[in-house]
C-alpha cells in the first residue's frame, strides 16, 4: 500500500507542476503503480506466514502435545494431516524431496505416540535410509527380498465372511461377456480357504493354496469337503459328472492365482510372516513403521499383490471404530500412509474410498505423483477428480510440459472478480488552471493462478530450492520458494543401509507339501456337528460325502499292482475312522438313527 501512496502523490505532485512540465499518461501512471505493487508483494511473500501456518522459529519449543507436521516450509497442525495431500510436479521438480520432509515431521511424532503406524510405499528405495537417520525401527513387507516379510493372510482375513472377501481381492471382477468362469473359480477358491479355515484356524499361509493346486481334483474335492458349505461347490461346479466344466474352472484358478505366484514362493521359503490387523491394532509389534517395497523388475508380477495389501489395510481401517475424543471430535490421525509417485503403482481400487472415508478413523494419506495424466489414464477421469478432490491441502511444483497438466492446475483455483477504478484523462481549465481528472470503474474476473504461473516454477536446485504453489481451505493459496537449506538439513537426517537381498532363485516357486504337511492338510476330519442341530436326511448328509470323497481319493491313489485285500483294508480303515469322528460325543438314539439310515440304504 505504501508503495501505491507513493506512486498517486507523484501523480499529483505532477499534476500541479508548470505547464511546461510533461504529464505522465495514464499508462505510464498504471504500469507504475502495478510494477511497485508487484515488487512489494514479491518482497512480502517470503516473509508473510499464512493464516493457520507456524514458521520453523514458531514451532521450535512448543509441547510435545502441540503437534504439526511439515508442509512445505511451514507447519500445519497435525490435526489437519486427515484432510490428506498431494503434491504434483514433474521428475526434478522437488515433489519427493516436500514428501520426505513431510515423512520426517510424522516419524518424529512416533515416540510419544505408540499406537501410531505408518505405511510407506517406499518405489524408489530411500526410505530405509531416512527411518534410519532418525532412528525408527521399521519392518519391510517385501515378496522380492530374503529379509522381507511375507503377508499372513490367515490372520488378516479371520472369518468365513472375510475370506468370502479375499476371494473378491485374489479375483476381482473384470468386464467379461460370460462371468460364470470368473466367478466359478472364485468360488473354488474362497472354499478351499474356508475349508483351510475350519480345519487349521489360522495356521495356514499363501503357499499352501499353490501347494493344494499341485495335487490332484480329487485331492481338492476332499479338502472342498472338510466344510460343510461347500457341498454346492462340489456338486454343482466341480462334479464328476460336469468334467469339462471342473477342468475349465480349475484352469480359470490356475491362471488367476498365479499372479501372485511369486509371493506364494517366498511365503514358502521365509520364516517371517506379518498380520496386517497385527501390525495395526497391537500395539506390542516390533515397529510402528511398515516399509512396502518391490524391484522394479518384478513390478507386474507383485503389482497384484501390493493392491491386495493396499486393500485390506483400507478395510481393516474403516472396520476400526471411530477415531474421536469424549467431545466427539476427530483426533489427529493414528494412521499414515505415503505414497511417491502415485500413478506407477498398481490401480489401487479402494483409493477413492480411502481419502473420501476414512478421516474419521484416523487416517492420514500424503500423495505425490507427476501429472494429471497418469492418474486419468490409471483410475479414468471421474475417479481421478474425486481422488485429487478430496486430498485438501495441494502442492503443485513444476508441472509436465504436456500442454494438460498446467491448465488443469490453473482450473482447480478458479477465477476471482476485481473490480478497481481506471484513470481515464486529465485536464486543466485554462480559466481557472484547476486540474481535472477522470475515472472508470472496471470489473473484471481473473484465474487466481494461470497456466503460465505454473509453467515458470522452476525445476528443484541447490542454489534457489524448491518453488510451489500451495493451496488448501483452511490457508487459501500462495506462492512459495522452499530455501535450499532447509531441504539440505533433512537430507542430512539420512544415514546409510545395506541394500536389501535379492531373493534366489530356489525360493521364488513352490514346492510341494511335505508328508507332514499333507497330512496335516487332508488327513484331517470335520469336526462332527453338534447332536442337537445334526438332521439325517439320507443322500446328503455332509459327513457320507466326505466319507465317499475320502474312499474314491483312496482307491484313485492304489498302485494297480496292489492286492485288493490290502485296498479293502485300508478303505475300511478310512471307515472307522470316520466314523469314530462322528460317533463321538452322540447319543445313543442319534447313533442308532444312522444305524438304522444305513441299513436301509444297503437294503
Amino acid at each position: 500500500m505504501a508503495g501505491i501512496r507513493h506512486t498517486v502523490s507523484n501523480f499529483i505532485q505532477k499534476l500541479g507542476a508548470p505547464r511546461t512540465a510533461r504529464y505522465p499518461s495514464v499508462q505510464d501512471i498504471i504500469s507504475q503503480a502495478l510494477d511497485e505493487r508487484e515488487q512489494l508483494e514479491d518482497q512480502a511473500s517470503d516473509r508473510s506466514v499464512p493464516a493457520g501456518l507456524k514458521s520453523s522459529s514458531e514451532v521450535l519449543g512448543v509441547s510435545e502435545f502441540d503437534e504439526y507436521g511439515r508442509w512445505g516450509k511451514y507447519y500445519i497442525p497435525l490435526e489437519w494431516t486427515k484432510f490428506h495431500s498431494l503434491t504434483m510436479g514433474v521428475t526434478g521438480a522437488g515433489k519427493s524431496h516436500l514428501l520426505s520432509m513431510a515423512f520426517s515431521s510424522v516419524l518424529d511424532t512416533l515416540k510419544h505416540h505408540p499406537e501410531r503406524r505408518v505405511v510407506v510405499f517406499d518405489l524408489k528405495g530411500d526410505i530405509r535410509s531416512i527411518l534410519a537417520g532418525h532412528g525408527v525401527p521399521y519392518v519391510v513387507l517385501s515378496v522380492d527380498h530374503q529379509e522381507g516379510y511375507a503377508p499372513d493372510i490367515a490372520k488378516d482375513f479371520n472369518g468365513y465372511t472375510e475370506l468370502n472377501q479375499l476371494g473378491h481381492q485374489i479375483i476381482p471382477d473384470a468386464k467379461t461377456s460370460d462371468p460364470f468362469w470368473q466367478n466359478a473359480a472364485r468360488a473354488v477358491f474362497s472354499g478351499v480357504a474356508k475349508s483351510f479355515f475350519h480345519t487349521q484356524g489360522t495356521n495356514f499361509k499363501l503357499h499352501d493354496f499353490f501347494c493344494l493346486l499341485q495335487e490332484d481334483l480329487p485331492t481338492v474335492l476332499r479338502v472342498l469337503n472338510q466344510f460343510p458349505d461347500n457341498h454346492d461347490v462340489v456338486k454343482y461346479i466341480l462334479s464328476e459328472h460336469t468334467e469339462k466344466t471342473s477342468f475349465s474352472v480349475m484352469s480359470n484358478l490356475s491362471s488367476e492365482i498365479k499372479k501372485i505366484s511369486h509371493a506364494g514362493g517366498h511365503s514358502q521359503n521365509v520364516n517371517q510372516h506379518l498380520s496386517l490387523r497385527e501390525f495395526l491394532f497391537n500395539e506390542t509389534q516390533p515397529a510402528q513403521v511398515l516399509v512396502i517395497t518391490q524391484r522394479e523388475v518384478t513390478r507386474e508380477v507383485t503389482n497384484p499383490l501390493v493392491g491386495i495389501l493396499f486393500d485390506r489395510i483400507v478395510d481393516l481401517l474403516l472396520d476400526s471404530p471411530e477415531h474421536k475424543d469424549v467431545y466427539g471430535d476427530d483426533l489427529a490421525p493414528w494412521l499414515f500412509l505415503f505414497a511417491d509417485e502415485l500413478a506407477s503403482l498398481p490401480k489401487l481400487l479402494k483409493l477413492r474410498k480411502f481419502v473420501s472415508a476414512t478421516r474419521s478413523k484416523g487416517g492420514a494419506g500424503f500423495f505425490a505423483t507427476q501429472g494429471i495424466g497418469g492418474l486419468r489414464s490409471l483410475y479414468g477421469n471421474e475417479e481421478a477428480a474425486e481422488i485429487v478432490g478430496n486430498c485438501n491441502f495441494k502442492t503443485f511444483c513444476a508441472p509436465p510440459l504436456d500442454g494438460i497438466t498446467a491448465q488443469w492446475m490453473s482450473s482447480i483455483f478458479g477465477e476471482n472478480q476485481y473490480s478497481e477504478f481506471v484513470p481515464t484523462g486529465v485536464s486543466i481549465d485554462p480559466k481557472t488552471s484547476r486540474i481535472n481528472a477522470s475515472a472508470t470503474l472496471n470489473r473484471y474476473k481473473q484465474d487466481e493462478f494461470s497456466s503460465g504461473d505454473f509453467t515458470s516454477l522452476q525445476v528443484a536446485s541447490k542454489r534457489w530450492g524448491v518453488g510451489a504453489i500451495f493451496s488448501s481451505p483452511f490457508t487459501g493459496s500462495f506462492k512459495r520458494v522452499v530455501e535450499p537449506e532447509l531441504i539440505e538439513n533433512y537430507k542430512q537426517r539420512r544415514f546409510p543401509v545395506p541394500e536389501l537381498t535379492r531373493l534366489p532363485a530356489k525360493m521364488e516357486f513352490v514346492r510341494r507339501w511335505s508328508e507332514e504337511e499333507r497330512n496335516r492338510f487332508l488327513g484331517t476330519v470335520p469336526p462332527p456337528l453338534a447332536a442337537e442341530s445334526r438332521k439325517v436326511e439320507p443322500g446328503i448328509d455332509p459327513v457320507f460325502t466326505s466319507l465317499g470323497v475320502e474312499l474314491l481319493a483312496s482307491l484313485l491313489e492304489a498302485d494297480p499292482s496292489e492286492p485288493i485285500g490290502a485296498v479293502l483294508k485300508r478303505c475300511e480303515a478310512i471307515m472307522q475312522k470316520v466314523m469314530d469322528a462322528v460317533f463321538q460325543g452322540m447319543s445313543q438314539e442319534d447313533i442308532q438313527k444312522i444305524v438304522d439310515q444305513l441299513k436301509s440304504e444297503e437294503g
